[in-house]
């Protein structure tokens, strides 16, 4: 007569943990076939956080109520902070007012005013700011200082319709909050639907004591958009001074295309601010900055040398670059470059799942 044998019994509850493990598990996978990462990076003020903006305008995800009086504080703080930083460099430099009577104006911009809770920019305000940022000598500062002085790229934006600002109700334009700027820290992650796939955009800081945070978000990547500042090549660095913005974003750049995480991994390459870029270039020769060029103040020829460098940095035949020129606080500029990459990273993506 045979023996039988049967399997120890599972209790109940360990029974259900194990299921529930399961489905959870089939839930994540399924869920990561239909989600695409992409990691946001560049070096800082490349407009990387001002791209994202741009995203969230174009898939209709408006900004929340709280996040329109951030905005607004922000750009208080951007119109006030920025001027200071001009005439910061101008007191450095030695670099005296056009008119000395704008001077006495500086005791009232020191003492400007933090923002408390909703009220609106303090209107005395107003004439201070609108006579110091007039003069001929600020101006001229703004303009050809760059190289030796960190400033905001959207004071020309603000103080063009300044007044409008100080307004009682003034309500940040779109156009204002793409122009806002503040440094980015830490890891920020934004999904947008394309088409039935998750797009999980990652951001972090691109000044240098935000790197070290990269690579926490490095797994799992479908494709890297990499911004980069056009205008940046004779600008320095907010962090340092006496470095370049366009020969950081050059040793950034390097140091992502060569990294082992991405040898197989596409590169989406924004050479981003071309508006601002082919205003610069009739008045800030390239050849200064980078004695190689040699296509005079032609602002395309400006851009595809600079396309050139970064892609000579590419050593990985599996890595594929699509460079894009685009302009991040020009939504709709945004969309129709975000349009000709789309199938680019979903191809990228099933690729990834063996699926073509």
């Amino acid at each position: 007569m045979g023996t039988c044998f049967s399997s120890p019994s599972v209790p109940p509850e360990q029974a259900a943990r194990h299921a529930a493990i399961e489905k959870q598990l089939r839930s994540d996978a399924k869920e990561a076939a239909r989600t695409i990462k992409l990691l946001l990076l560049g070096a800082g003020d490349s407009g990387k956080s001002t791209t994202l903006k741009s995203m969230r305008i174009i898939h209709n995800q408006p900004f929340s109520e709280d996040e329109m009086e951030a905005y607004r504080n922000l750009i208080y703080e951007n119109v006030v902070r920025g001027l200071e930083a001009v005439l910061e460099a101008m007191r450095d430099f030695q670099i005296p007012f056009a008119d000395p009577s704008k001077e006495a104006l500086l005791p009232q911009l020191h003492a400007a005013p933090e923002l408390s809770g909703r009220e609106p920019f303090p209107l005395s305000l107003l004439p201070v700011l609108q006579a110091l940022y007039a003069d001929p000598a600020v101006q001229t500062t703004y303009a050809t200082q760059g190289d030796r002085a960190a400033f905001f790229e959207n004071l020309p934006h603000y103080y063009a319709d300044l007044p409008r600002l100080f307004e009682r109700g003034y309500r940040p334009s779109e156009r204002d909050v793409l122009h806002a700027r503040a440094k980015t820290t830490g890891i920020s992650e934004t999904d947008f639907d394309m088409g039935g796939q998750v797009v999980r955009i990652c951001d972090v800081g691109g000044q240098r004591s935000e790197r070290r945070k990269w690579i926490n978000c490095f797994s799992d990547v479908t494709a890297i958009l990499f911004l980069i500042s056009l205008p940046g090549y004779d600008l320095c660095l907010h962090e340092d001074t006496d470095s370049n913005q366009m020969q950081e974003a050059l040793l950034v750049y390097d140091s992502i295309a060569s990294s082992s995480y991405f040898t197989s991994t596409s590169i989406i390459l924004f050479l981003n601010k071309y508006d601002l870029f082919r205003k610069k270039v009739l008045v800030s020769p390239i050849g200064k900055h980078f004695p190689q060029y040699e296509g005079g103040p032609d602002a395309q020829a400006g851009a595809t040398f600079f396309r050139k460098r970064f892609m000579t940095l590419n050593r990985s035949k599996e890595q594929h670059v699509y460079p894009h020129q685009t302009t991040a606080t020009d939504p709709a500029l945004v969309k129709k470059v975000w349009i000709s990459v789309r199938d680019t990273i979903l191809s990228n993506h099933l690729r990834e799942l063996k699926l073509v």
